[in-house]
């Protein structure tokens, strides 16, 4: 009798991995916080158009930096703490000190500017309501992280991701910017009128330093850690995701200088904050511009919120339980792999 072959079907958890993009996601919506609102508003505030390129640039130098870090991890299967800590312990403490206290003073700047984009949305109602939205914003952040840890954060971050770009190409968009302006300033480099030589190499090194120096970096390769990419199957799958990361966050980054050339420039009012840029938005755009930026200062600050902190998170649990902590009597012994379940989602890890 003869028997025919049934088709091999994959199992859902192989279908899922050949399909999970994410870590790259987070990251950049983790990257994009408040902070770049206001740097690249400031570019596009006072040169234009023409410092469009220098994004690409900036983006270009954290790639070589994510992809040489993140390759460790997929390479090797052990965290990048792991592989800090076998320069010495004193690079652990270092690290964990300043991820605690760079997650206490950010915490508390996210509570303040989730109330300022209150305060955009909802003009007329009183302050108090504005600081009970922050909180209530914060809790649901807690919440997701707590509970849903870096699977529900990682789902999250994709309608986040849409709000927040969408707010964005509205911005550039009914701001009706200059195409060909901002097509030349993209893909010619050049100086900003009134610039020299040694200002913009200074000014050039001082952007690729702050993004290729920033402690915020480390959360990439602990996001795929995280992920289950641990394997050196998992390589293609991951350099797609930081390639698509990266566009995403260079047309998000660019998209937040056009709109402040087409509204601002020139100005000679100088950007501090994020509490700047509403009038200045307002009186050219109205209330349209007013909620707009509500909207946008709202997803910006939501995403760093709970994906900043998730990375943190991770980094300074496989410090302490893979690293630093002593290991118990009879516990076994693991390399990079924190004693602490970090994650929910064991159909990604490799079989």
């Amino acid at each position: 009798m003869r028997v025919e072959a049934e088709p091999q079907v994959l199992p859902r958890p192989a279908m899922r991995r050949a399909w999970a993009f994410g870590p790259g996601l987070v990251f950049a919506l983790a990257a994009l916080g408040p902070q770049d609102l206001v740097t690249n508003s400031a570019a596009g505030a006072a040169y234009g158009y023409a410092l469009l390129w220098a994004v690409a640039l900036v983006v270009l130098a954290r790639y070589v930096l994510l992809e040489a870090t993140a390759r460790y991890v997929v390479v090797t299967g052990e965290s990048l703490m792991a592989g800090y800590a076998r320069a010495g312990r004193w690079m652990p403490w270092m690290l964990l000190g300043a991820i605690l206290a760079r997650r206490h003073l950010s915490g508390l700047a996210h509570l303040l500017l989730l109330a300022s984009s209150m305060g955009l949305l909802f003009p007329a109602s009183p302050r108090w309501l504005h600081l009970a939205g922050a909180l209530a914003c914060w809790a649901l952040g807690f919440a997701l992280m707590y509970w849903g840890r870096y699977e529900w954060v990682e789902h999250a971050s994709k309608p986040l991701l849409v709000m927040l770009g969408g707010t964005l190409v509205l911005a550039a968009v009914v701001s009706r910017p200059d195409l060909a302006q901002a097509a030349r300033g993209a893909l010619v480099p050049s100086a900003p009128a009134g610039v020299s030589g040694d200002s913009l190499a200074f000014l050039l090194l001082a952007l690729v330093g702050a993004g290729t120096g920033a402690l915020s970096n480390l959360k990439y390769a602990a996001f795929v850690h995280e992920k289950g990419w641990r394997d050196p199957s998992f390589l293609r799958m991951q350099r797609t995701d930081l390639v698509l990361s990266g566009l995403g966050l260079y047309a998000m980054l660019a998209l937040v200088q056009i709109a402040a050339a087409a509204n601002l420039y020139p100005s000679t009012q100088p950007l501090r904050d994020v509490q700047d840029l509403a009038p200045m938005f307002a009186r050219v755009l109205g209330d349209s511009g007013r909620i707009v930026l509500g909207l946008g200062l709202w997803a910006a600050v939501f995403t760093t919120y709970i994906g900043a902190n998730t990375g943190y998170s991770l980094l300074a649990a496989d410090l302490w339980h893979g690293v630093l902590r002593p290991p118990r009597a009879g516990a076994p012994a693991s390399a990079g792999q924190s004693p602490m379940k970090l994650t929910s989602d064991t159909s990604a890890m490799p079989t």
